[in-house]
């Protein structure tokens, strides 16, 4: 880790525990800003206009007692692309291990107040700050436990500690997690993407790569992938943690162009869920990738009826906004013998939800142990309380992307190779093996994946008076 000495204003590197104790420096850029080439010639540095900030760095730096300081500007050289990776995922403990950190908010000139309510007078002129609106100032914000902000004059605002109301209305993150009484990664996934839903990067690949520690992520970079980089950061996430919250974001968006998509294009698709709840699964579940998706163990799907255009339940509940003011209350399905006259979905409950209700995902069976989320419905809010008809999968995938084989028609997907049998009153299937290949959506048995497999129903049908069992093989 490259430091800079703030008596000689020259860069010292250190490694591991021989790092000393500094200060560090957040701060949004500008013209002309100082890199570590140019600091090497400080008179020249001198001149150019981004070295301002890091004089004022140092200066505060000594009296805090401290020796050296850290700027992103000029202690990272951005030549070498091994340097700049290992700083990127680095970059949240480069803030966390800071002794204190300067946030310079250089689109402000307001003035700190002696008054009692000085904190509630800045917030209209906090908010206006672009500081605000970066993704890179996230965990710059989170990460280190002191912080002070300075305006443009580098007159004193306030700490994080006495600033915390309004800081927290502007970035919509709790108090307990602003000053650290409840850490980042006990967070849902989703809510912690909120966090970003408003932030913008000048590159969109850093979209992603100023989330890394926000997960506890480490990935290469790899400048020049575009948007792909965040589908790496969500991917690299699920392979790390199985918070399906990860799913709840918004699958009406228009930047949407693949119906087979399943994760998200940006954090903005996460608006919503910053005052989440979180419900944590306790049995046995887990998820890992795979090349069609993530995989699932060990979870319920509930069968539902998804309710027509003018009948669609909207929640009356608090905090539903976001993408989960789109959402919609599914109905119970009516089983056994009555056909429901609408649409059946299963849903995957998520693990995040609001105080009322729990998030959940619409889904359609494409595979007997293969479906994907289906991309014309929002997502779904399941009120507590409410006993949906569950489905036990031992295991299942849910698919993301376009397959690499071609179909002309999605929704055929599995079904050439599927035994279909339609609703019925006289005909009542008793009993499925194994289970898992019956999609009741759709009323079709799948095909067994090996040829040595056989699937079976059970049937009861009724005529008249008369009733017979059958049993239905297929191989």
């Amino acid at each position: 880790m490259k430091l800079i000495n703030v008596k000689t204003r020259k860069l010292e590197e250190f490694f591991d525990d021989a790092i000393p104790k500094y200060a560090i420096l957040s701060h949004t850029w500008e013209h002309e800003e100082v890199s570590l080439q140019d600091l090497q010639d400080l008179r020249r540095a001198e001149r150019m206009k981004g070295y301002a900030k890091i004089d004022e760095t140092c200066l505060h730096a000594e009296r805090h007692k401290l020796d050296y300081a850290w700027v992103d500007t000029c202690c990272i050289d951005k030549t070498s692309s091994a340097e700049l990776s290992e700083s990127i995922n680095s970059m949240y403990q480069y803030y966390k291990r800071a002794t204190v950190c300067y946030v310079y908010l250089t689109d402000t000139r307001q003035q700190r107040q002696h008054r009692a309510d000085f904190a509630q007078k800045l917030e209209p002129y906090l908010a206006e700050c672009r500081w605000f609106t970066r993704g890179w100032t996230l965990q710059e914000l989170l990460a280190p436990s002191v912080i002070q902000f300075y305006n443009r004059e580098w007159g004193f605002l306030g700490s994080k500690d006495e600033l915390v109301d309004p800081l927290s209305r502007i970035t919509g993150i709790s108090r307990d997690i602003l000053l650290g009484r409840r850490h980042v990664w006990q967070n849902p996934v989703a809510m912690r993407m909120s966090w970003a839903a408003s932030r913008k990067t000048t590159r969109s690949e850093d979209m992603a790569y100023c989330l890394l520690g926000i997960f506890d992520i480490n990935m290469p970079m790899l400048y020049g992938e575009g948007s792909k980089a965040f589908r790496r950061l969500q991917e690299e996430i699920c392979k790390k943690d199985c918070d399906t919250s990860i799913f709840a974001c918004d699958s009406l968006a228009s930047t949407r162009s693949d119906q087979f998509d399943l994760f998200a294009y940006s954090p903005a698709e996460f608006s919503g869920h910053g005052k989440a709840t979180a419900w944590i699964s306790r049995d046995g579940s887990s998820t890992t990738m795979t090349a069609r998706g993530p995989r699932l163990t060990a979870r319920n799907l509930f069968l539902v009826e998804v309710p027509g255009d003018t009948d669609r339940q909207k929640p009356n509940a608090p905090y539903a906004d976001g993408v989960l003011r789109k959402a919609i209350v599914p109905k119970e399905i009516k089983l056994p013998h009555r056909d429901n006259g609408g649409t059946i979905r299963y849903v995957l409950r998520l693990d995040i939800g609001i105080s009322t209700h729990d998030c959940g995902i619409f889904l359609e069976k494409i595979q007997t142990d293969l479906l994907r989320r289906d991309r014309n419905l929002p997502l779904a809010l399941l009120p507590r309380g409410t006993r949906y008809e569950a489905e036990y999968q031992p295991e299942f995938t849910i698919l993301d992307g376009r397959p690499a084989f071609h179909r002309p028609d999605s929704m055929h997907l599995g079904k050439d190779e599927s035994f279909h049998i339609p609703f019925d009153g006289r005909v009542s299937i008793t009993r499925i093996v194994p289970r898992p290949s019956w999609d009741f959506c759709r009323r079709l048995l799948f095909a067994p994946h090996v040829l040595a497999q056989i699937q079976a129903f059970q049937l009861e049908v009724r005529l008249g008076s008369t009733s017979a069992s059958l049993w239905l093989l297929f191989d």
